[in-house]
């Protein structure tokens, strides 16, 4: 009869190993410090200093041709808002800069928002592709031309005049007297936005290696 208790204390000692291995391998599974990370993606590196001030600028000029576009919108807005509440027929030259505001603001807005994602992103040094780069100066062309109209046009009207008549015609010819002067600023914001990226464009455009090919990328980096 002794065999039979060697036997059935064998057999609990081995039960007992498997409960005991099966705890430890759960344990593992639980423990954080059991999980392998090495395999795990690493952070791009940080940008370059002279890459980061690059976007840092570009991005403060997009922040000022959006609050500029607003400015404008809403001095020229007030007296289209006026017009409409009382019924009168909108002035088109009126129209046409508040149009132009919300487009320049609308762009602004959305050149901010890109490159804020970008430097999120850590991808300040991607390469942009050079008809990417060239719809940019074409659109900022055309902003251009739109606020050299409004900057000529009332500042044909309102330049070196100061209104007379009743109080309300003299304050609402000192608005517009320096909406003129907004004006100027958006259309040199713009001009300089749009000469940047012309720079850029020319530069990957005659760089080695894109042999002037539409879908290649440049070595020019794009902030933003």
């Amino acid at each position: 009869m002794w065999w039979m208790l060697v036997f059935k204390i064998f057999k609990i000692g081995n039960k007992a190993y498997k409960t005991q291995k099966n705890k430890n391998g759960n344990d593992d599974i639980l423990n954080p410090n059991s999980i392998n990370l090495s395999s795990s993606t690493p952070e791009p590196p940080q940008a370059p200093l002279k890459t980061r001030f690059k976007a840092y600028m570009e991005l403060i000029l997009h922040f000022l041709q959006l609050v500029f576009g607003l400015t404008v919108v809403g001095l020229y807005g007030r007296d289209v808002r006026v017009a409409h509440k009382n019924g009168d027929p909108q002035n088109a030259k009126w129209v046409y800069a508040l149009i132009t505001g919300a487009l320049g603001a609308g762009t602004g807005l959305a050149y901010l928002g890109y490159g804020v994602a970008m430097m999120k992103l850590m991808k300040l040094e991607r390469e942009r592709k050079i008809m990417l780069s060239i719809s940019r100066v074409g659109w900022g062309f055309v902003l251009v031309i739109l606020w050299l109209v409004v900057f000529g046009v009332f500042g044909g009207m309102y330049i070196g005049v100061y209104g007379e008549g009743s109080e309300k015609e003299v304050d609402k010819t000192k608005r517009m007297r320096h909406a003129v002067w907004v004006d100027l600023i958006n259309l040199t914001f713009w001009f300089g936005g749009t000469a940047i990226e012309g720079l850029r464009w020319w530069r990957l455009r005659a760089g080695p290696g894109n042999k002037g090919d539409p879908g290649s990328e440049e070595k020019e980096v794009s902030p933003a």
